[in-house]
């Protein structure tokens, strides 16, 4: 038996070391005005609603005129 020295591996990573994470990428310019555009869609589908439908205003009509009486 002989007296080999055998290879030594040493872990040569840095475990002080920190990494600069990447900066975060801005937020799309339309994610800013998707509530508005959502509110303004509702607003004029309800709109073309009760004007394209006579009997919708018909019956808002009626039930308003029972709530006044």
């Amino acid at each position: 038996m002989t007296n080999e020295t055998l290879p030594v591996y040493v872990n040569v990573t840095n475990l002080n070391a920190t990494t600069i994470p990447p900066p975060i990428p801005p937020t799309p310019w339309y994610i800013y005005i998707i509530p508005e555009l959502v509110l303004t869609a509702g607003i004029v589908a309800t709109a073309l609603t009760f004007y394209f439908s006579p009997g919708l205003r018909n019956s808002f009509r009626t039930f308003f005129n029972r709530l006044r009486k």
